[in-house]
């Protein structure tokens, strides 16, 4: 095995939600939330156990709310699965409201999405097999 790809592998244990004997978890909360001193009303949310995929697609929801004045997302280095988003909203909000927020249409849109997935898929194995026959 080449000297870069044992560097670059990534333990097990930090891909899954490890839960102990006591019954707790290796990481209690997904996100945490630092109030960003630079900046006014604005704070940045460290996402635990989640890369740029999610990372953007939240980035992306928060841009379609009208308080929300500034959103971006940094990835942590590529072998840490976390990445950090930074919300700043207008005075009408916080940024923690508007993460939440956000993470709750999303909810609903993935939702919706794979209820209209599954009806397609649906309809189109009935289509198959009364063409089979």
């Amino acid at each position: 095995m080449p000297p870069s790809s044992r560097i670059n592998q990534v333990p097990i244990e930090s891909l899954i939600d490890v839960q102990r004997e006591d019954g707790t978890h290796d990481f209690d909360y997904k996100v945490s939330e630092v109030k960003d001193e630079k900046m006014p009303n604005a704070s940045i949310f460290t996402f635990i156990k989640e890369d740029h995929t999610l990372g953007n697609m939240v980035r992306t929801q928060l841009h379609t709310n009208k308080d929300v004045s500034f959103c971006g997302y940094k990835p942590d280095h590529p072998t840490v699965h976390q990445f950090f988003l930074k919300v700043q909203t207008r005075q009408e909000t916080t940024p923690a409201a508007a993460v939440s927020q956000g993470l709750r249409e999303m909810l609903f849109t993935v939702h919706s999405f794979s209820v209209k997935l599954n009806d397609a898929l649906s309809d189109h194995e009935e289509r198959q097999g009364s063409t089979a026959r």
